[in-house]
């Protein structure tokens, strides 16, 4: 993979909380060409080289094939320089620091912890993170999305199932107080690393990897799916052609797992009921998402449509959380379901074309 190239969405899970459900998400890619602007970028560094870097900026040739040597040569961020001066110093309390708004449109503060391993073990880190966004929210500072290099996925004799267990953890337990953080976004630029990590999430989250579905009917449908697809990234606003995009990859993909087919189903939906509702009040915006779904009926939105839409969200839903399967017929869901959920995103992708082009 080029560094150059645009991170893709791995694997997910979301914690259900009072304010939503939250996404733990996994990314394979470079953190500087991450798409989303994010409120929070957390970096490690070691302090030596921080400070070297505030006095003598030069020297970020030196750590070009670094992160923060990336930031500074790719997104013109300067670690070094922010750490002089930073918002909050908690490096005795907490081991990070974080920096004053940057004025980067797409990294609007920086989070550094310096020395990790050494100074501060990678676990005690990772606790801390959510603490220090803890602190932010009660200053006022609202925290919506952070982006984190895996911490501790550096060293070469990396054990990935303590590394996701400890990140798991660490959300479940920060993300249901948290009234802000909607997403939490690791990143890996290493391939084998990421798919180390990535079956490693599956194996905490007890997940079975059901085959895609396949034969002439299912084909028939990822065509037709992907024809409006296209039709629909010619209508689609910047955000909403990413998430077109990212669909169009899973389904295009006969390896895909049953939870991206669920989660990308799941959120076709959340893109054509918040297109449908601009002008509502954001009190009915934060309704959960059946809710909407089932208030599309005052605007006239047949019963049918509105049950494909239920049909994805239970979908997205079975495939984003953590189930406790206990006594359930069947325990989990087969290729015949995804099969179901590649029909059901192509109806309500045809619905979204008929009402969008009149």
């Amino acid at each position: 993979m080029s560094v150059s190239d645009e991170p893709r969405l791995v694997n997910l899970v979301e914690v259900d909380t009072r304010w939503g459900p939250r996404a733990f998400e996994l990314h394979h890619g470079d953190a500087t060409s991450f798409p989303d602007p994010v409120d929070l970028l957390a970096v490690s560094v070691v302090a030596g080289d921080l400070r070297a870097l505030a006095q003598a900026p030069g020297l970020y040739a030196q750590v070009s094939h670094t992160l923060i040597g990336s930031l500074h040569e790719r997104a013109g961020l300067d670690v070094g320089e922010l750490s002089v001066e930073p918002a909050f110093d908690l490096k005795t309390a907490l081991g990070w620091w974080v920096s004053k708004p940057t004025g980067h449109e797409r990294f609007r503060r920086v989070a550094c912890v310096e020395d990790i391993g050494f100074a501060v073990s990678v676990e005690e880190a990772t606790e801390n993170l959510f603490a220090l966004v803890a602190l932010l929210e009660a200053k006022g500072i609202e925290i919506r999305r952070m982006l984190v290099p895996v911490l501790g996925a550096g060293g070469a004799d990396l054990d990935p199932e303590p590394v996701v267990r400890g990140l798991l953890e660490a959300a479940r337990r920060h993300l249901p107080r948290l009234a802000h953080l909607e997403r939490v976004c690791f990143i890996e630029l290493n391939p084998a690393k990421v798919e180390r990590l990535d079956e490693a999430m599956d194996r905490v989250l007890g997940r079975d990897r059901i085959a895609a579905p396949k034969g002439e009917l299912v084909a028939v449908v990822r065509r037709e799916l992907g024809a409006r697809l296209d039709r629909a990234e010619a209508l689609a606003n910047a955000a909403q052609s990413r998430l077109i995009h990212e669909v169009r990859r899973v389904v295009d993909n006969e390896a895909s797992r049953s939870f991206e087919l669920g989660i990308m189903g799941r959120r076709l939906v959340e893109l054509v009921v918040t297109d449908l509702e601009p002008t509502a009040p954001s009190k009915r915006r934060a309704f959960e998402l059946w809710r909407r779904i089932d208030r599309l009926a005052d605007d006239g939105v047949a019963d049918w449509i509105r049950s494909y839409m239920h049909v994805l969200r239970v979908l997205g839903n079975e495939s984003a959380h953590e189930r406790d399967r206990g006594e359930r017929r069947p325990p989990a869901v087969r290729d015949a379901d995804l099969a179901v959920c590649l029909l059901c995103m192509q109806r309500v992708l045809e619905f979204w074309l008929e009402v969008r082009t009149g």
